[in-house]
Parts: C-alpha cells; sequence; structure tokens
C-alpha cells in the first residue's frame, strides 16, 4: 500500500522541483532585465515589439503537446510585461469606445495583467499620450473606410515624437481574420522580422482610382492586400492608408519611384509602421509544429 501511495509522491515531487527551477529561472531573467536596464541599450528603446514577436514565434515553433500554444503564449506576455517595468515605466492607453469595448480586454491580455492601462474615450488622446510620454503604447481599433475620424493621419508626420504602428493584436488569433482587430502604436521603430506588413499613408492632391493606386504600387514591386481611404483639409484632400506586404522603411527607393509614378497627382507618402502577421492558433503535433 505504501509503495502505491509512493508513485504519486514522487511525481509530485518531480513537480516541485521543476516548479523550484522555473521560479530560480524567471529570478534570473529578471536580474538580466534589470542588469540591461542599468548598462542601456546602445540607443535602443526598451519596448521592442519586433523581438517579443520573434521569442514567441521561436517558442511557438518548439511547443509540444500536452503544452497548449495559448497557454505558452500567455505565459510569456506576462513575463514580457514584468520585464518591462522593471526595466522603466511601461504604461498603455487604450481607445474605448462604447462599440469596442473588448479593446480593453485585448489589451489587458496582450500587455499583461500588471501593466497600468488607461481608457481612452477617443483615439486621438491615446496617441497623445505616447506622444507626451505618459504612455508607452496606445492601442487603437482596426482602421475602417471611410471613417469620419480616422485616427491614423495623425501618424503621417515626420517629428520624432511622432508614434508608429508597431504591432496588430491579438498576435495569437483562432483564425486569420481574427488577427485584424487592432493596432498598437509607440515612439519606435520596428526591425525587419521576415514576416512583415506595412502601413503606408498617401497623400494626394486629386482623385485617383484605388485600381489605379494598385497598378502603381504594383508597378514599383510593393504588393497591397487592403485600403482604406479618408480626406482631410476639409474634405477636398484624399489621403489612403494602404497596408502592402512585406518591411518598406522610410528611405526605400520604391516610396519614391511611387510617387514618382502618380505624377502630379501624388504629393507625400510616408510608412506609418507595421506589424508581424499574427499567428494563427491551429493543431500542435508533438514535433511542435502549429497548423
Amino acid at each position: 500500500m505504501s509503495s502505491h501511495r509512493s508513485a504519486p509522491d514522487d511525481l509530485r515531487r518531480q513537480v516541485d522541483e521543476i516548479d523550484d527551477a522555473i521560479f530560480d529561472l524567471l529570478v534570473k531573467r529578471a536580474r538580466l532585465g534589470e542588469t540591461i536596464a542599468r548598462a542601456g541599450t546602445d540607443g535602443q528603446p526598451s519596448f521592442q515589439p519586433g523581438r517579443e514577436e520573434a521569442i514567441l514565434r521561436r517558442l511557438v515553433a518548439r511547443t509540444a503537446e500536452p503544452l497548449p500554444v495559448s497557454a505558452m503564449v500567455r505565459i510569456w506576455r506576462e513575463i514580457f510585461a514584468a520585464s518591462m517595468r522593471l526595466q522603466g515605466d511601461f504604461a498603455v492607453a487604450v481607445h474605448v469606445p462604447e462599440d469596442k469595448r473588448d479593446l480593453w480586454d485585448l489589451a489587458r491580455d496582450h500587455y499583461g495583467s500588471i501593466t497600468p492601462i488607461s481608457a481612452m474615450t477617443a483615439a486621438t488622446p491615446a496617441v497623445r499620450a505616447v506622444i507626451d510620454g505618459s504612455a508607452t503604447v496606445a492601442v487603437l481599433p482596426w482602421p475602417e473606410d471611410n471613417d469620419p475620424e480616422p485616427w491614423w493621419p495623425t501618424l503621417m508626420s515626420l517629428d520624432s515624437k511622432t508614434p508608429r504602428v508597431v504591432a496588430c493584436l491579438p498576435f495569437l488569433a483562432a483564425s486569420p481574420g481574427e488577427g485584424h482587430t487592432a493596432l498598437a502604436v509607440a515612439r519606435t521603430i520596428r526591425e525587419p522580422m521576415g514576416d512583415d506588413h506595412t502601413l503606408i499613408g498617401v497623400e494626394l492632391s486629386g482623385d485617383v482610382s484605388r485600381s489605379r493606386l494598385k497598378e502603381a504600387l504594383e508597378a514599383v514591386n510593393l504588393h497591397p492586400l487592403a485600403f482604406w481611404g479618408t480626406r482631410v483639409g476639409g474634405g477636398t484632400v484624399p489621403l489612403y492608408l494602404i497596408e502592402v506586404a512585406g518591411y518598406v522603411g522610410s528611405g526605400d527607393p520604391r516610396l519614391d519611384a511611387l510617387l514618382e509614378r502618380l505624377g502630379e497627382v501624388g504629393q507625400r507618402i510616408l510608412p506609418i509602421g507595421g506589424f508581424a502577421t499574427p499567428l494563427t492558433v491551429g493543431r500542435t503535433t508533438r514535433k511542435g509544429k502549429v497548423s
């Protein structure tokens, strides 16, 4: 009878040993984060969403049953949040309109349970919070075509304090469509990660059909995935936000080529950030492959 009871007791002792090892490693990771903060980051911002995404992709590729991919991602998002808090002030502003209350939960899931989060009734104050430094990140609704009050034209500025789009939330989605829920903006520049989407603002002096814009983009090897249009200046200036495949930096020669191709109607073209393609929850095999 005692030998029968010792088997589960031995298993529990092994679990305790693993818990202790995990705890020790988390403390070691936290101390490394403090060391990085004290040593500085060679001019790089401490908040690097691209690096977080790269870590998650690497770990998802290693995930094996019975550990659910979603649980692993949630655990590491909390680790990231704790690390950011150790390295300095980290706060999030969320645009929470009456019809999109889910953005608050989305921001909380992505940026962790200990991160200070403020609800904003409009997008502009959320962006302003990032500009003035009271928030590190603003979480904003996904763009809508012909939105009467779009937030993204605010990002079409070369001012060094202007935020840029850095992430798409959620990063782990149940289906490809679910990944298009919100965008995060911050005062940092994304580095190319290999599976990127870029958002480009295009200001025109007159009306241009989307088919012509699409042709011009493809002619300079920019591959459009989505268009959103609006007007500024009392409704006289056409402005487009275009999602393209791949990474496009501010000095990309394709932007000048696109402006030249649009001719006199083309006024200004500016990348306002981008994001990595969200991961999709799927079947996880014992080899850690996610389908």
